[in-house]
This record gives C-alpha cells, sequence and structure tokens, in this order.
C-alpha cells in the first residue's frame, strides 16, 4: 500500500477553508445586516472551521507518522514496556503487539488503531497537546515545523480552540478560557486581542470588522489558519 501523500492533506485542508470563507462570503452577501443572522453565522462558521482544523491535524499527524514511522514506533514501544512491566504478561502480549512496534510500514489503519482506539479522533486544540504529540511521534523534520511556529501563530490555535469551546459549552471554565487566550499579547498586532478584564461575547467579537475592506474578526481567523497549516 502506498504512503498518504501529505500534499494531499494539507490541499484538502486549504480547500475546505476556502470554501468556508466562500460560503460564509456569499451568505452575508444576503443578509440584511441583521445582527442576529450575522452573529449565527459567524458562529457557525467558527465552529466549522475549528472542526476542520482539528480534523485537519488528526489527518496530518496520521500521514507523518506513516511516512516516518519510527518515532512512534519507538515512543510506543516504550509504552507498551511501561504498561506491562510484568515481563510474563508482556510475553504474553507481545506477539499482539510485536507487528506494530517492529514495522517499518505502518499503515493508516494500525496508526489509528493505536493513536484513536476509541474512535473520537485526537483532541489536539491547543498548541501545548499538539507539540507534546509531535514530540511523541514525529520524526526531527516534521516536529520542528510544528516547534517552529512563531507566538502568533500558537496565539491564534489557542484562541481558536477557546473560541469554539466557549460558543458550545458556554460554561464559567470556557469563559475564563476564552480571557486567557484572547488577552496574549501575540494577538494586538492583528487586532484579535482582548484586554483579560472581563468576560465578553464570543460571536459579536468575531463579526465585528476590524481590517480593511470591512473584513470581519471570523474571516481573519479563517485566513490565518488556513496560512498556520501551509507551515506544518
Amino acid at each position: 500500500m502506498g504512503k498518504i501523500q501529505i500534499k494531499s492533506v494539507k490541499n484538502e485542508f486549504e480547500k475546505k477553508m476556502e470554501q468556508e470563507l466562500d460560503f460564509y462570503r456569499r451568505i452575508l452577501s444576503y443578509l440584511d445586516n441583521s445582527d442576529d443572522d450575522i452573529y449565527r453565522l459567524s458562529s457557525l462558521t467558527l465552529i466549522s472551521a475549528a472542526t476542520n482544523w482539528e480534523l485537519f491535524l488528526n489527518k496530518l499527524f496520521v500521514a507523518y507518522i506513516n511516512n516516518n514511522p519510527e518515532k512512534f514506533i519507538e515512543h510506543m514501544s516504550g509504552e507498551f514496556k511501561k504498561l506491562f512491566k510484568d515481563n510474563k504478561k508482556w510475553k504474553n502480549l507481545q506477539p499482539k503487539f510485536a507487528p506494530i512496534i517492529s514495522s517499518r510500514d505502518v499503515n493508516r489503519e494500525k496508526i489509528i488503531s493505536i493513536i484513536d482506539e476509541r474512535e473520537r479522533n485526537i483532541s489536539l486544540s491547543k498548541y501545548e497537546a499538539i507539540k507534546l504529540h509531535a514530540s511523541n511521534w514525529l520524526c526531527e523534520n516534521d516536529r520542528r515545523r510544528i516547534e517552529k511556529l512563531d507566538d502568533k501563530s500558537i496565539a491564534v490555535i489557542n484562541l481558536v480552540g477557546a473560541l469554539r469551546d466557549r460558543i458550545i459549552h458556554d460554561s464559567v471554565n470556557a469563559k475564563n478560557l476564552l480571557r486567557e487566550a484572547a488577552s496574549d499579547e501575540n494577538l494586538i498586532d492583528i487586532e484579535l486581542y482582548r484586554s483579560n478584564d472581563r468576560s465578553f461575547d464570543p460571536v459579536v467579537y468575531l463579526r465585528a470588522k476590524k481590517f480593511p475592506k470591512n473584513v470581519r474578526r471570523i474571516e481573519k481567523i479563517v485566513e490565518l489558519l488556513t496560512e498556520i497549516g501551509k507551515c506544518l
């Protein structure tokens, strides 16, 4: 079986994000500046874009591991051995895992069966989680792409996850986490910063026009996520 094409994974993500923007702008053009309608549209677009971002990261990790599995195999071998410290138990279970940890051709299904055994996708809404999994699973060249993201890109990633959680959950914890993410000073230059002195409505924040040509924050965020994806 051939290797997963990393370029295809990236192209698919870029296409989906372009479609998000096209859909948002097309629907927006039909609205009569109704605050309620723009509110709903901004909310749905953020949730959809954040979902596409996490799906992209899951697919990208699987593709990187599939193309160069050595670091992944090394890490999982160590994890299995720690899990089964009892030598007798390890010997009994080793035949089950041996094809995976000794293989140099780990296919997509094998990778997913290990890293996503509950079939719910890996949670990668925060940069620290992305960086940790990259450190454990990816070879040096692929890992460096993630570790070399600048502070502005990291702040955007964390902001998107916090916005999505705030819109979906509307909990006290989600509100506090959004205040923390939005008050990252690396967001100041790109007009996404909010001070951490009070909670705020995330969708009013998203629909605000803060850029030339009446571009709204939600549009800018989708564009920034797309650019970050190209760097990975």
